[in-house]
């Protein structure tokens, strides 16, 4: 399995980012005047990228919020 992994982490690697560059949008976008006039979108590479149609499917965010909530309160109870 170790040959394996290491044979898929050489292929990806030229796809990959390090950990500074996956940031530098996020530290932008908090750090920036620029960037203050970006409301909701996503960001790659400091630019506003299109959403899937499904990122912007009102009925499927309405799930996943029902569904955030139901599993919060069911671990809220947990806690308790």
């Amino acid at each position: 399995m170790g040959l394996l992994l290491n044979v898929v982490y050489a292929l990806a690697k030229p796809f990959s980012k390090t950990p500074k560059q996956g940031a530098d949008s996020l530290l932008w976008l908090a750090t920036s005047p620029e960037a203050a006039s970006l409301k909701g979108q996503y960001l790659s590479d400091r630019r506003p990228v299109s959403s899937s149609k499904q990122a912007m499917d009102p009925k499927l965010a309405a799930d996943l919020w029902a569904l955030s909530d139901k599993l919060c309160a069911e671990a809220a109870a947990r806690a308790a």
